[in-house]
């Protein structure tokens, strides 16, 4: 029906996913399932839940690839990444329930070093959006230049069906 919105694995030993199709229920329980330990109360700035059901916290033993959706009131370096790039800004702002004024026009890939903790898990349903998505959020800062140029996000879903 859509697009994916990307694949992407996790790399603890607690979960291996291979693909997640956002626009699927069964993929977020499989998430879900996968992922196993119980969720804190992390709050958004705007004091709400920011998971759905489980995360898994962990360390990362080495470097890792991830992406940070950002763009209108969001930089190019912040604390909230996915493990997966995605291939259109409205599945982003969607699946990770990004709050209004948030447009998802970039993707940057993000190098995240060894030794940096971090929650993985589903992004609860905020701002009017499904959430369903995965998402990490940096407990430690990494350096800016791990940040890589942000690269053009294709706006709607509509525009991969013309």
């Amino acid at each position: 029906m859509f697009k994916s919105f990307g694949n992407f694995g996790l790399v603890g030993q607690a979960a291996r996913v291979a693909e997640a199709k956002i626009v699927q229920p069964v993929a977020r329980t499989a998430v879900q399932k996968a992922v196993g330990a119980a969720a804190p109360r992390v709050l958004t700035g705007g004091g709400l839940n920011a998971w759905e059901g489980r995360i898994l916290s962990r360390v990362t033993e080495s470097h890792e690839t991830m992406y940070r959706v950002w763009g209108g009131g969001s930089g190019r370096v912040g604390q909230w990444l996915t493990p997966f790039k995605p291939d259109f800004a409205q599945a982003a702002r969607e699946a990770l329930a990004l709050p209004p004024g948030k447009t998802a026009s970039f993707v940057s890939e993000v190098t995240v070093p060894a030794g940096t903790r971090l929650p993985i898990g589903v992004a609860s349903r905020a701002f009017g959006q499904r959430g369903g998505g995965m998402q990490v959020q940096l407990l430690d800062r990494i350096a800016p230049e791990l940040f890589g140029e942000g690269q053009p996000l294709t706006p709607m879903l509509e525009a991969a069906f013309k």
